[in-house]
């Protein structure tokens, strides 16, 4: 008898929407823990922002964020985020944090990088 097991169905392939969906919830969850790195990590390198710039100027703004105390105790909500596909970017909205500067509805617009969706830009409001 031969020792070889059956393979191992494959994956299924998870949809844009879910991919974008598991972005915006890590970098949720970043949010809440104050990981910079995580949430640096869930942008694409070719970020860009109209205010902000590219990912270097995100990240020195989440830096600044944090050191103005502005991390701490930031809870997020997911449960009313849509995710919409246009081609090869998805659009998540909306998505809120709140924390000492108020509520902030997010806008999120994802691309897929090497099997992983990326934050490519956002919108905010309640600024």
């Amino acid at each position: 008898a031969s020792a070889v097991s059956d393979p191992q169905p494959p994956a299924p392939a998870v949809s844009p929407e879910e991919g974008a969906m598991k972005t915006v919830k890590a970098y949720v969850k970043a949010a809440e823990e104050g990981d910079i790195e995580g949430l640096v990590g869930c942008f694409s390198d070719s970020f860009d922002h109209y205010e902000l710039g590219d990912k270097n100027g995100l990240t020195a703004f989440i830096e600044g964020v944090e050191a103005e105390g502005m991390l701490e105790d930031i809870s997020g909500n997911t449960d009313e985020a849509e995710a919409e596909v246009d081609g090869d970017t998805v659009t998540v909205y909306p998505v809120e944090l709140e924390g000492l500067f108020g509520t902030v509805t997010y806008e999120f617009e994802l691309k897929e990088e090497g099997g992983e969706w990326k934050i490519v830009a956002f919108d905010m409001t309640g600024v």
